[in-house]
């Protein structure tokens, strides 16, 4: 028997979730509110929760005017941040919110610093240059609750569902990443483990689910204005309603002048935006051309990607071509072997079949922390040069992993602006790209490397694939 509690017995025994609809009094506030939210995203699988909402990946002047302009409640910046060094991402943010300042024009706005909701990311440092530009803030509000990914959030304890069982955070492989690695989830004493000590555990403000559920938006207030200025706030959740009620709560809060950042996963954002996250799309919403065969890249490393490739590889449906990363690495010539690849690609392509592209899932990585992300950049540039070299569209393009997607997004198919459509299956967004992206209106699936069971990049590949 497992050691870990059931989630279905967890979550039966919770006290019922708060009874109003905190998202019509969220959507009142965002018609009366001339303040935007700004989404900074470190990696573009942010969207996983919202539709009809503008991406953009980059940041001059002009791109940012567009955005602020646009009749809708935010819009996302993409920064990649995940994939950068601790002292690239704040050279990054300093670059991003400069623009920000200039594009904004006085024009008010809230910014959310969206990463993982396993807890992975640079926290400290992309709050601190951010409090350089917008603070000092009242509030740093810490919400990493993902329900579509199974990530919940009790007794201010961060817990990924696994087999069926709450599992404590740090207890999985996403603990053990090699350059965001963590000890505990217990929320107020991962902020003391990030911050080195600087905000001690007992520092830390916690709204409870029990306010949330018995006291709703007016109880988590309370909490919020009680609280003293500059605190870490944690927030429990366990349903995307409860996200609301504390979103309802946090626009309250706001509107009595304070400054709050908020570094959360996807589920805060949606709710923020007034977004409950939509049903999956239906394939017919999505362009797919039937002229050539769909590609399939998949980088991402964790268990759950590479659980999810070999049932893709099982179906025996697509062609599939392994990028040797030990091979790539060592090569006196990449690009000669990237050549020959990519050109066996082509013609698949051309073949009308479906292709999948994968890195080897042997986990190359160096005892130094910052020489990983390297590593790491160095494979995404591989897979992206397979997709820039491409001579015409592909019929879909599933790009699997956060930094893969985006790397394809923004250097493959050059996409500087897309909307988002919405959810192919949950957690999984989909991009359409604008008419200036190198394939225009192209629809990109972004496909997060930790979501989904065993078999959902199949039936997100199967949505897609072409009927022949």
């Amino acid at each position: 028997m497992s050691a870990y509690p059931e989630a279905v017995q967890v979550l039966a025994n919770l006290p019922a979730p708060w009874p109003e609809e905190a998202l019509i009094e969220i959507r009142r506030n965002l018609r009366e509110s001339p303040r935007k939210v700004v989404v900074l995203d470190d990696d573009p699988t942010g969207t996983q929760t919202v539709e009809d909402i503008t991406v953009v990946t980059q940041w001059d002047l002009d791109t940012l005017r567009e955005a602020f302009a646009e009749q809708t409640p935010g819009f996302f910046i993409l920064t990649n941040s995940r994939a950068l060094t601790e002292t690239g991402t704040t050279e990054l943010h300093r670059e991003i919110l400069s623009s920000l300042q200039g594009a904004a024009n006085g024009h008010p706005y809230t910014l959310v610093s969206r990463s993982d909701s396993t807890l992975r990311g640079h926290f400290l440092a992309e709050s601190q240059v951010i409090g350089e530009f917008k603070g000092p803030f009242d509030m740093v509000v810490l919400a990493p609750f993902f329900q579509a990914g199974q990530r919940y959030t009790l007794n201010d304890t961060h817990y990924l569902v696994d087999q069926g069982n709450f599992i404590p955070c740090h207890e999985t492989p996403f603990a053990e990443d090699k350059f965001f690695g963590y000890k505990t989830s217990h929320l107020p004493s991962w902020v003391e483990e990030k911050t080195a000590g600087a905000t001690k555990a007992s520092e830390v403000v916690t709204i409870p689910l029990e306010t949330i559920r018995s006291k709703g938006p007016d109880g988590v207030l309370q909490i919020l204005s009680r609280a003293p200025k500059g605190s870490t706030c944690i927030v429990n959740a366990c349903t995307q309603k409860d996200m609301e009620v504390f979103a309802a709560a946090a626009l309250r809060f706001e509107n009595t002048g304070a400054s709050v950042l908020y570094r959360t996963a996807a589920a805060f954002v949606a709710a923020r935006l007034g977004i409950r996250p939509p049903p999956p799309l239906l394939p017919e919403f999505i362009s797919n051309s039937k002229e050539r065969g769909g590609l399939v890249m998949v980088g991402s490393y964790v268990p759950k990607s590479s659980e999810q490739l070999s049932k893709l590889l099982e179906l025996g449906e697509l062609k599939s071509f392994e990028l040797d990363v030990n091979e790539l690495l060592s090569s006196q010539d990449p690009a000669s072997y990237l050549l020959s690849l990519g050109e066996t690609i082509e013609d698949a392509l051309d073949a009308g079949e479906d292709v999948v592209v994968y890195t080897s899932r042997g986990l190359v990585f160096s005892e130094a922390k910052e020489q990983n992300l390297d590593i790491g950049a160095r494979v995404a540039d591989a897979l992206v040069t397979l997709a820039k070299n491409l001579k015409s569209s592909p019929g879909f393009v599933i790009a699997k992993g956060g930094i893969t997607s985006s790397t394809i997004a923004t250097e493959a198919l050059r996409i500087r602006k897309a909307q988002v459509l919405g959810q192919l299956v949950p957690g999984v967004p989909v991009w359409r790209a604008s008419e200036d992206a190198r394939f225009p209106k192209i629809d990109l699936v972004i496909f997060p490397g930790n979501v989904g069971g065993p078999d959902s990049l199949c039936e997100a590949y199967h949505k897609l694939k072409r009927i022949r």
